[in-house]
């Protein structure tokens, strides 16, 4: 442990008001001073923090995010990954009574692919099937679900088929740089649509809460590529579009004679979507590269995603509170605790970057925190970001974490077990009532939208620790 101290020394003093009487027997008793010295302490501490690396086999792969494709990578591993979904439906189609169903056109499932969610060659040929399921989806699912294995290929429909590949070849260059998303579509048939439209019409209750529908009509679909490698893509919006038109009637007059011509207008409605109100879930199957693992178990720690390794440590709150109480003083105040620990990139032929996020939140509570959605509360969870610039990752909100355990008579295992997890954290930022720009996290969920590596140097670990010390004399 190194030690940098910063020391800013500050005098205060007070001056007591003299006392006078008009008392003839009554003497001064004269002016007092008081002086107290006020020391700020702004600790530095380097730690190693003497870290493991655990691994993450099973986990809730429920982020809302679906990860869809497969790669093989020399210094990562073979990860495949596919996804089921329940769906939300729309209470009404807003189509006339009388809607004449002949008016179909076709029916798509379409997935957007996020442009920079996209890791590997985007021109790797692929093939995306879409099943519909005959049972619903396990609602304590986690990423080891199969589905092929729970329902069976013979026990599921075959929705459509498609080939596609991942990049928007075919447009134009300013169209493509306006693109945040790449789109895939799945031709589900006109007589799909057809079916769907004439249920919304006969039996417009099963439509009207996500349970009803999925008991009644759709209980939910898997979605897999099942041709191609070298690709991997985060489909961050799935919806079924179905595609029909009107007839217009125009009448014009030419030489003293109407005409009437008749055109088709073309109009879509979307019935279903994944959206977050419905339960969603990756299938994922990570199988790290040796030489990955070899590093992990020759001391680095390394953490990965999805899946692969997560890290565990003790915070070093013993060695901070003695050294708080090693300070003489009559008042003290604790302004600041953070931990920064460096990070950075691990060489990779895939372009494959660090972990965007990290949770660092206390080993006891990890299973409750995803269970339950919660969120960073900077008592016993905390977030932070990748630095680029700086290489690290700093917890800079851990001030009351201290605090609690100075309260406390004695400080267990549990209270500084730590892990560190890869999350992504869904932020609005707003302005608060002084016009001030302020950032909400709002989801925090574990890290699935695109295989990463992170090199930790927990060895290297840097807390800064800064509080008050005055005695008076």
């Amino acid at each position: 442990m190194k030690n940098t101290r910063l020391l800013l020394p500050i005098v205060a003093m007070a001056l007591s008001l003299s006392s006078v009487s008009c008392d003839d027997d009554s003497s001064q008793i004269g002016n007092s001073l008081t002086e107290g010295n006020l020391t700020i302490y702004v600790d530095s501490l380097t730690f190693d923090l003497a870290a493991r690396g655990v691994e993450n086999v099973n986990y809730d792969a429920r982020s809302g995010n679906l990860l869809l494709g497969s790669i093989n990578v020399p210094d990562y591993g073979r990860l495949k990954s596919s996804f089921v979904s329940r769906l939300m439906c729309v209470t009404d189609l807003g189509l006339p009574e009388d809607f004449d169903t002949s008016l179909i056109d076709s029916c798509q499932f379409v997935m957007a692919m996020m442009r920079g969610d996209i890791v590997g060659d985007s021109l790797a040929p692929q093939k995306v099937n879409v099943y519909r399921l005959d049972s619903q989806i396990p609602d304590n699912i986690t990423n080891t679900f199969d589905p092929v294995a729970e329902f069976g290929y013979d026990k599921m429909h075959l929705l459509g088929t498609s080939s596609f590949t991942a990049s928007a070849m075919g447009k134009t260059d300013s169209l493509f740089n306006k693109q945040k998303a790449v789109n895939i579509t799945v031709d589900l048939g006109k007589e799909f649509a057809t079916k769907i439209v004439t249920e919304y019409s006969q039996h417009p209750q099963y439509f009207q809460w996500p349970q009803s529908f999925a008991q009644n009509f759709l209980p939910g679909i898997f979605v897999e590529t099942s041709f191609g490698r070298g690709c991997v893509s985060n489909i961050q919006a799935a919806l079924v579009a179905v595609y029909y038109h009107t007839v217009e009637e125009e009448k014009k007059t030419e030489d003293d004679k109407e005409i009437v011509t008749y055109k088709n207008v073309p109009d879509t409605i979307i019935p279903f979507s994944i959206s977050p109100e419905v339960l969603s879930s990756n299938n994922i199957n990570f199988e790290m590269a040796q030489s990955l693992r070899d590093k992990v178990e020759s001391g680095e720690i390394i953490i990965t995603t999805p899946g692969g390794y997560n890290a565990q440590f003790e915070f070093p709150a013993q060695d901070i509170i003695k050294r708080y109480e090693s300070e003489e003083h009559n008042l003290s105040l604790i302004s600041q605790l953070s931990l920064n620990i460096p990070a950075e990139e691990i060489e990779n032929e895939y372009g494959i970057t660090v972990a965007p996020y990290l949770l660092l939140i206390k080993t006891s509570e990890v299973a409750d925190f995803f269970n339950n959605n919660k969120l960073p509360d900077d008592i016993t969870s905390f977030s932070a970001s990748y630095d680029s610039d700086k290489k690290q990752y700093s917890f800079a909100a851990m001030r009351s974490y201290i605090l609690n355990l100075l309260q406390k008579d004695n400080i267990s295992s549990e209270d500084t077990d730590f892990s560190i997890i890869p999350v992504y954290l869904k932020q609005v930022t707003q302005d608060d009532y002084y016009g001030n720009k302020v950032t909400y996290t709002t989801q925090c969920v574990p890290f699935t939208m695109r295989p990463t590596m992170t090199r930790l140097h927990t060895e290297k670990a840097m807390v800064v620790f800064s509080f008050s010390s005055q005695k008076f004399d």
